[in-house]
């Protein structure tokens, strides 16, 4: 079995590793944005001297089409790669594109599942490995391998996770592509299917007037470290919330969500949330750097009683 691999993304260093071990990473294939990951692979490549091909969009079609025949590539993985494949280059391989998407289909489609995944306070997340075909995380299903949300699990520390379930998804795939009788795909159910494009500003914004507690620490955890935090504004200026905790005093029915409870250099800053309770928060930054709560409380003089507001 030649596999070739295309991906732009951490998430498939250990699986690379493992297929080179194993003797069956036939090439890589990276995009031509200029990532750490894409640095990485060639180094790696160039290491173990792995053929190693960087793929440009305006010419991705001529590309990878010499490129699986250069190859003899009998399959192609797919992990987190930038461009769209073109569906005449999708059969060229005899197994096809296996694609090895972030999150669990048919639910959670698009670019980066497993914040949308977080910021829902799913119980779980995981790797569906798929045969791709002409529409996006559409192709019919072979595995997926599940991982469980923990409740401190921001989108960086999940997606360390992912890394190792791509690795054991890619493990079953073998398995399975070894043999045929194992190989068998179930076609995705579009009654339930959802596609999610990444988060933009309205987004990561915290809305103290419906969400809870447990929502705005969910949105918190999902858009660090890669989002920069959840987006608050204090006096009309925005920062971001990068870690928060419930707090164990409760605000009251009664009391406007987005209020501050507690601003102290002792006690830091707890802010009135939308269910009655109190939310803790930790860190933050601003236009002028990091700073911890209780460092941010001395240095701008925040005071209880001001409000987080969205913006009109």
């Amino acid at each position: 079995m030649r596999i070739a691999v295309l991906s732009n993304h951490l998430n498939a260093l250990p699986s690379l590793e493992f297929l080179h071990k194993q003797g069956l990473l036939a090439g890589i294939g990276v995009s031509d944005l200029k990532r750490e990951a894409c640095l990485r692979m060639k180094a790696i490549a160039a290491a173990h001297k792995i053929p190693f091909t960087v793929i440009s969009s305006k010419r991705k079609t001529e590309q990878i089409t010499a490129w699986i025949e250069e190859l003899k590539a009998d399959v192609v993985f797919v992990v987190m790669f930038t461009y769209k494949i073109e569906p005449e280059l999708l059969k060229l391989p005899p197994h096809g594109f296996i694609n090895f998407h972030p999150g669990i289909l048919p639910g959670y489609r698009g670019p980066v599942p497993s914040f949308w995944e977080l910021r829902a306070r799913e119980p779980f997340g995981g790797v569906t490995a798929h045969l791709m075909n002409a529409d996006y995380d559409a192709g019919p299903i072979a595995h997926i391998e599940k991982v469980p949300i923990a409740p401190q699990d921001t989108y960086g520390a999940f997606m360390n996770k992912i890394a190792f379930a791509t690795l054991a998804a890619v493990r079953v795939m073998l398995e399975k592509l070894a043999n045929p009788e194992a190989l068998k795909y179930a076609e995705q159910d579009e009654l339930v299917a959802n596609y999610k494009c990444a988060p933009d500003g309205h987004d990561l914004l915290i809305d103290w007037n419906k969400m809870s507690g447990d929502d705005i620490g969910a949105l918190v955890r999902a858009a660090n470290p890669f989002w920069g935090g959840a987006i608050a504004f204090l006096r009309g200026q925005p920062m971001r919330v990068l870690e928060v905790a419930q707090s164990p005093r409760p605000a009251g029915r009664d009391v406007k969500p987005g209020t501050i409870l507690t601003a102290s250099p002792a006690d830091g800053i707890t802010v009135a949330t939308h269910d009655g309770r109190s939310l803790r928060l930790n860190l933050l930054s601003v236009h002028e750097g990091f700073y911890s709560a209780r460092r941010l409380v001395e240095t701008f003089g925040i005071k209880p009683g001001e409000s987080f507001a969205n913006p009109a």
